[in-house]
């Protein structure tokens, strides 16, 4: 995949995040509520935040090999880290709405996304070394 496609993907990615917190904020605003009858128990949250963390952590680590220059990497390898990775980061600001939707906490939503944008930036497109 071309590096110019990836950075549309990223843009993309990045852009749905954007989205996300526009609905909420957008939502939050309006006064509606979404408060489930029942409070969302605090372990819940801290339960999205190790799972946010941990995503971190595997952006992190899938990015590595695009991130030593030293050793050589296949275009496909590369495209399936980028993706999965994007996907991933993407995973973390889903977490962060749905929580929103659940207890109506923006703040949280904001810190997830926040984390989100974190692992995007984990993930931006590299120049790709393919040679022995």
């Amino acid at each position: 995949m071309p590096q110019k496609t990836q950075k549309v993907l990223w843009f993309a990615f990045v852009g749905a995040i954007v989205i996300y917190n526009l609905i909420a904020f957008a939502i939050h605003a309006s006064g509606t509520v979404f408060e489930i009858d029942f409070a969302v128990p605090r372990i819940f949250f801290y339960g999205m935040l190790f799972l946010a963390f941990g995503d971190l952590v595997v952006i992190y680590r899938l990015s590595a090999p695009l991130r030593e220059s030293a050793l050589p990497i296949t275009p496909q390898k590369q495209q399936a880290l980028f993706v999965i990775s994007l996907a991933l980061a993407e995973a973390i600001a889903i977490l962060g709405l749905v929580f929103f939707f659940l207890g109506g906490e923006i703040k949280i939503m904001w810190l997830l996304s926040a984390l989100s944008l974190i692992g995007m930036a984990l993930a931006f497109p590299k120049k790709l070394n393919t040679s022995p």
